[in-house]
C-alpha cells in the first residue's frame, strides 16, 4: 500500500472522506418503492376524503335550493288563497294553473264623479302601493254588509294622488281620498254603484307550471293581467316536469274535477290544496334532488 504523505501547506490539508457507515447508504430501491406505495395510499384516502366532502356539500346545498323554492311558493300563493275575497275572486281553477284575483286595499265611496270616476275614502298606509297595470280593478259590494252583492269587476285605468278631503269633507290623519278611473262603472244586473258603498282594489294574478326562456328546465311562473303585453315572469324553479304545481279544489270534503268552469261552482270552492314539487339545478349523476311540499288553504272569506 502506499503510504499517506504528510500535509505541508500553510492553508491547511483538506479532511480526508472517512468510509461509511452501513446506516449510511441511504435507501433501497425496494425501500424506495414501498415508501412510493404508502404516499400514494394517503394522497389517494386524502382525495377521496376532499371529493367527499364536496359533494356533501353540494348535496346540502342542493337541498336547501329545493328547500327554498317550496317555501317560497307555498308561502307566497297560500297566503293568497288563504286571504282571498268575496266575488268572483277565483277567475280560473286548472289542475296545473290558477288565476285568483287578490285584495290590495279595502275602502269606501265617498262621491262619484263623472260616468268613469269615483272617489274613495281608503286606510292611509305608508309605503303601499298604488300603482295602476294590467291587472289592477274593483269588486263593489252593492247590497248591504248582511246581504252583500258583489258587482262584476272592472278594469281600473288610473289612480289619483292621496288628498286628506272628501265631498268637502276633511278625512281624519289615519285615512285618504284617492280617484279611480275605470273602464266602465261598478255594477251587477240592475244594481249600480252608489255613495257608501265598501269596494277592494284587486290585482288578478295568474300562477302556472312552463319552461322560461333564459333558465333550464320548468319554472313556476307569476304573470299580472290578462292583456297581450301581460308577461309570464319565473318566480321559482326549476320543478318536476308533470307534477311541479298542482292545485285540487274542494267544495266542504267534495273534491271537484277540473277544470272548473262555471262561475258558481268556483263560488262553491271553499278548500285548495296546493302541492309543489322542485328539483334541484345540479345533477348526481343520473339522480336529481326533489323535495314535495303541500298546503290546504282554507278560503275564510268565502264560507
Amino acid at each position: 500500500m502506499r503510504s499517506r504523505l504528510p500535509c505541508i501547506s500553510p492553508l491547511g490539508c483538506p479532511a480526508l472522506p472517512r468510509a461509511l457507515r452501513a446506516d449510511q447508504k441511504g435507501f433501497t430501491l425496494v425501500e424506495l418503492m414501498v415508501a412510493m406505495a404508502v404516499a400514494a395510499v394517503i394522497v389517494t384516502a386524502l382525495f377521496q376524503f376532499i371529493t367527499a366532502e364536496g359533494r356533501f356539500f353540494e348535496l346540502q346545498s342542493a337541498h336547501q335550493e329545493v328547500q327554498q323554492n317550496t317555501r317560497v311558493v307555498v308561502e307566497l300563493i297560500g297566503s293568497e288563497l288563504r286571504s282571498l275575497p268575496p266575488g268572483e275572486s277565483l277567475v280560473r281553477a286548472a289542475a296545473d294553473s290558477l288565476t285568483i284575483r287578490t285584495a290590495k286595499v279595502w275602502g269606501v265611496v265617498c262621491a262619484l264623479g263623472g260616468a268613469t270616476t269615483l272617489d274613495v275614502v281608503m286606510p292611509a298606509v305608508p309605503g303601499l302601493n298604488f300603482t295602476q297595470n294590467s291587472g289592477s280593478g274593483l269588486v263593489v259590494n252593492l247590497g248591504t254588509e248582511e246581504l252583500p252583492v258583489w258587482s262584476d269587476p272592472v278594469l281600473v285605468t288610473a289612480i289619483g294622488e292621496p288628498l286628506d278631503e272628501c265631498a268637502g269633507e276633511r278625512l281624519s290623519a289615519q285615512a285618504e281620498r284617492r280617484t279611480f278611473s275605470v273602464g266602465s262603472m261598478p255594477r251587477k244586473d240592475t244594481l249600480s254603484i252608489g255613495v257608501g258603498n265598501t269596494l277592494y282594489l284587486y290585482e288578478q294574478v295568474t300562477y302556472r307550471a312552463h319552461r322560461s326562456e333564459g333558465v333550464p328546465g320548468m319554472w313556476i311562473q307569476r304573470r299580472i293581467g290578462d292583456l297581450p303585453a301581460s308577461t309570464n315572469q319565473p318566480m321559482a324553479g326549476p320543478v318536476d316536469e308533470s307534477a311541479g304545481l298542482r292545485f285540487q279544489y274542494f267544495a266542504g270534503a267534495t273534491p271537484l274535477a277540473t277544470p272548473i268552469l262555471e262561475s258558481s261552482a268556483r263560488s262553491a270552492v271553499t278548500h285548495i290544496l296546493l302541492a309543489v314539487e322542485a328539483v334541484s339545478q345540479t345533477t348526481f349523476g343520473a339522480e336529481e334532488v326533489a323535495r314535495s311540499d303541500t298546503v290546504v288553504a282554507i278560503l275564510r272569506n268565502r264560507r
